[in-house]
């Protein structure tokens, strides 16, 4: 399904940021806990609208997070991170590990230096992000790093080659 493998290219995107620092991340001891809910949506080429999932992320001041994700369809994906062991998917009653994982953070001025820095903005109100720009293959991505929650990716804009675009938007952000 076409809105599964935009769903997956977001993700590894994320993981690519979040995990392996992608913009200067340093690893820290502790972190500040939070909950993030943000819902997905894909748009075609002429912009019609398709809800992709809605999602509830967890992290802890160790710096894992555990996140359930509900999709339109009906089905539940439960992916978590776990400093120094990885980043797993919950398949059935086993898990599947997918990556490496590893507590780190991205400072203001870390993200500010970085060469893919595009702005600064505002979400929800009063959390205030960095927005750096990735390139991908076909496509290219807006990512919206939140400074005050150690770096942690809340927004993502990403614009395929064929017009289309998947944007994934924050709803609440809580400590």
């Amino acid at each position: 399904m076409k809105s599964s493998r935009i769903f997956l290219g977001a993700t590894l995107l994320v993981l690519l940021v979040v995990v392996g620092g992608a913009v200067g991340a340093h690893t820290h001891e502790s972190q500040r806990p939070f909950t993030l809910a943000q819902h997905a949506t894909h748009y075609d080429p002429a912009g019609k609208a398709t809800p992709v999932y809605v999602s509830m992320r967890r992290s802890n001041a160790a710096g894992g997070w555990m996140e359930v994700q509900q999709y339109s369809d009906g089905h539940t994906r439960v992916t978590r991170s776990e400093p120094d062991r990885g980043v797993f998917f919950q398949q059935g009653e086993k898990d599947k590990r997918i990556g490496e994982a590893q507590a780190a953070t991205t400072t203001e001025t870390d993200l500010r230096k970085s060469p893919s820095y595009l702005r600064d903005e505002v979400v929800l109100g009063s959390v205030r992000v960095g927005v750096v720009s990735v390139k991908s293959g076909e496509s290219e991505s807006e990512l919206w790093c939140a400074y005050d929650f150690d770096g942690t990716v809340v927004k993502i804009v990403r614009r395929n080659s064929d017009g289309s675009y998947f944007v994934l938007e924050p709803d609440a952000l809580t400590e």
